[in-house]
């Protein structure tokens, strides 16, 4: 894992039983890794943390070998702090995550929407390539987006 939170570490070291050598205390933005490094890069509640989105998803995109998938969990943008302490920088509804995984260089973006916007876990039953319009632009969801390199 890759992270810049000292608790995300702990978490990692404590919970998870990861190792010093299974984590990586760096800035997303700029990772220490070879270009075309990893087939599969998997982010949970990141996108919201992320200072500058496009460039974290270009580095995604000059990791990932030919044909690469990425897969980000997103919280509704509700969950936006609005305030001075910015827990969440940027919270994108379904529509904004498809134009920030398309300017990061990525194809064949689907999503699979979580619950119906009560809070619920029931998921959605099919994988949809296209988001419906009547979500496209709503922010009490949750989802996960995927997408992959060319």
């Amino acid at each position: 894992g890759v992270t810049l939170g000292p608790r995300n570490v702990r978490f990692g070291y404590d919970v998870v039983e990861l190792t010093p050598q299974d984590l990586i205390f760096d800035d997303q933005h700029f990772l220490p890794f070879e270009d075309q490094s990893f087939d599969v890069i998997l982010g949970f509640q990141v996108l919201e943390h992320t200072p500058a989105p496009i460039i974290f998803l270009k580095e995604c995109h000059r990791l990932l070998v030919p044909n690469g998938m990425v897969m980000f969990q997103t919280p509704a943008a509700t969950t936006h702090t609005g305030d001075k302490d910015l827990h969440h920088i940027l919270c994108p509804i379904p529509i904004q995550t498809r134009g920030l995984l398309l300017k990061g260089g990525f194809i064949n973006i689907s999503f699979w929407l979580e619950g119906d916007g009560t809070r619920q876990n029931d998921y959605l039953k099919a994988l949809l390539q296209d988001v419906p319009k009547e979500w496209e632009t709503r922010a009490d969801i949750e989802f996960t987006a995927i997408a992959y390199k060319e």
